[in-house]
């Protein structure tokens, strides 16, 4: 027989979709980096529908501005082109120039940007409760192009619905800006085709547990043109593009469990681990709590904690020796180098009216690197 779950509340056990209400979600957010780094306001609205018990239309559009600047090499005087068999022993790598007077130094090169993105998905229903989701999504920035299709299904493995697998594919592609030696600007493509697979078991009347595996490969230009990295020729500096290998292979499995303690009191743990072609390995535990402290308030504080290996051709822009050879792979991203980060939130909604909800959140991250982040957030809903 099937198990009935103590709590339905969507931030700590998966209700059923068919309880779902027709919604119009209105929410923006403010992310400010330490150091005066990147800032980004966003602006995110979602309509949701149901076509009767068996449909259901979602729609999300976005508007994000981002400002400030990133750490990268610069030369600190006037760039020398690379002369021809600099060019040659490179093979291939994009040399920049050398400085004047052979000095460079890590400076913050402003950015701004908009990007603006929107969504869609159509879910279907079948008689016995399997649940088919299409989606397509598209999002544009100055510099950036992205292009998504993607497919979920929820399949039961009977009537009880104790057992659900789950599975999912997805194909995006993208185009970049990126930049030739002499600074002029190209066109650049990559593609990320990703699929899932696993399963949800409700194992009491309140708890359940929910297991994937995942895989992706990306392929095409991965290189970051907004990053710069020094290369060596004896003892001649030369500034050089971010340069990383054209494909990459990931994969994965996340384990998560649901508890629901009490009517009002709901758990969530889970882990991640992350393996790739680029030598990164990771592993993300998550924990979150869900309090329903009157029939209108609902509290949710959570914490995240990360670590992962750094890339294979990764060096710290800090190291004692910063400069790679003239030739391989190369880059000083953060984003590819060994650290620890540890995010804490605090959310909250107040239903002040049958058919409104209001939403606020607090989040502080902080990495080993140095990096801290905050971002507020607040935003409503409507139903109807």
């Amino acid at each position: 027989m099937r198990k009935p779950l103590l709590i339905l509340s969507a931030a700590a056990m998966l209700a059923d979709a068919a309880l779902a209400a027709d919604t119009f979600d209105l929410q923006h957010s403010r992310y400010r980096e330490g150091d005066d780094r990147v800032a980004v306001d966003f602006t995110h609205a979602k309509l949701s529908h149901d076509i009767g018990t068996d449909h259901t239309l979602t729609v999300n559009a976005s508007y994000d501005a981002i400002s400030g600047a990133t750490p990268a090499w610069q030369a600190a005087s006037p760039l020398y082109a690379a002369p021809d068999d600099a060019k040659r022993a490179a093979k291939g790598e994009k040399l920049y120039g050398l400085a004047q007077d052979g000095r460079y130094q890590v400076r913050k090169v402003p950015l701004t940007d908009t990007r603006r993105a929107a969504s869609g998905s159509w879910a279907y229903r079948t008689g016995r409760r399997d649940e088919w989701t299409l989606g397509a999504a598209y999002s544009k920035e100055k510099d950036f192009l992205s292009k998504e299709v993607s497919l979920e299904a929820r399949v039961n493995q009977d009537a009880e619905r104790n057992w659900v697998w789950l599975m999912g594919v997805a194909r995006q592609w993208n185009e970049t800006d990126a930049l030739r030696d002499d600074f002029s600007q190209t066109r650049e493509h990559f593609d990320v085709s990703s699929v899932t697979a696993g399963a949800q078991w409700v194992l009491t009347r309140d708890s359940l547990l929910e297991a994937r595996a995942f895989a992706a490969r990306d392929n095409g230009f991965l290189s970051n043109h907004y990053q710069t990295v020094l290369r060596r020729q004896g003892d001649t500096l030369y500034l050089a593009a971010d340069s990383r290998p054209g494909n990459r292979d990931s994969g994965g499995v996340k384990l998560r469990w649901m508890k629901a303690w009490h009517p009002t009191v709901a758990s969530q743990l889970s882990y991640r681990y992350y393996r790739d072609s680029w030598e990164i390995r990771s592993h993300t535990a998550e924990a979150q709590l869900t309090w329903q402290v009157t029939p209108a308030w609902r509290v949710s504080p959570s914490w995240r904690g990360y670590h992962q290996t750094a890339a294979f051709f990764h060096r710290p822009w800090q190291a004692a020796e910063p400069a790679f050879s003239l030739s391989g792979y190369a880059s000083n991203d953060e984003r590819l180098s060994r650290f620890n980060a540890n995010t804490v939130s605090l959310n909250t909604d107040w239903r002040v009216h049958p058919d409104w909800q209001l939403t606020a959140g607090l989040t502080r991250y902080r990495q080993s690197t140095g990096l801290t982040a905050n971002w507020l957030s607040a935003g409503l809903q409507y139903r109807f």
